[in-house]
């Protein structure tokens, strides 16, 4: 691998791996006999919200973590979870002319399999994963992550953590999500795309 390579951060959830979509909902439905969809997901840090709208259930953050990690217990060794649409193959055209790493707020735990997933899903085109262990306790800012790996650049569908990256000098390509589309704020450092197919570099 050629390290002079310049370097881009790649988010996991919902930007390469389609996680709520073939994980985490399929559980929640079955569970409460809900009938949730990504299309309805309004907020990607909370995903569980609307289920709450839906009949009143309350979730804890230790239920949310174990029904996120049964989603991710149950793929392991399968991949069955997809990826996003147009992900793979600008993936693998970036990775021509980059370093592409994957940094995740995923669990420290959970990197081995974010690691294969990715390996396998993307032919080897993804170099490391690294987590800032968002929802667990002890985290680590994205932008700190960035800035520590000499990082200029990052992919991503969660607008709070872009505008935490631009405001740091990270430029951010931001994924049009059902989260992130009604978000008007804007940024210098922050290019939004209604796809991967749109990341111009």
């Amino acid at each position: 691998m050629n390290t002079n390579k310049e370097r881009i951060l790649i988010d996991a959830d919902e930007t390469t791996a389609r996680t709520i979509e073939d994980g985490v909902y399929p559980i929640v439905n079955a569970e409460y006999g809900t009938n949730l969809s990504f299309n309805t997901t309004l907020n990607c840090r909370d995903v569980f919200g609307s289920l709450i709208q839906e009949n009143g259930v309350p979730i804890t953050l230790e239920k949310k973590i174990k029904i996120f990690k049964s989603a991710i217990a149950q793929d392991i060794g399968k991949n069955q979870i997809r990826t996003v649409a147009g992900s793979v193959e600008k993936i693998l055209e970036l990775s021509e002319g980059y370093q592409l790493d994957i940094l995740t707020a995923r669990h420290p735990d959970l990197i081995e399999y974010t690691t294969n997933w990715t390996q396998y899903k993307y032919n080897g085109a993804i170099a490391k994963v690294f987590s800032s262990n968002c929802y667990y306790g002890g985290k680590v800012s994205k932008s700190d992550i960035c800035k520590n790996e000499g990082v200029k650049m990052m992919i991503e569908d969660d607008m709070d953590y872009a505008l935490e990256l631009a405001k740091e000098g990270i430029k951010v390509y931001l994924l049009k999500k059902p989260w992130n589309v009604q978000r008007p704020e804007k940024h210098r450092n922050i290019v939004k795309v209604d796809g991967w197919n749109e990341i111009k570099i």
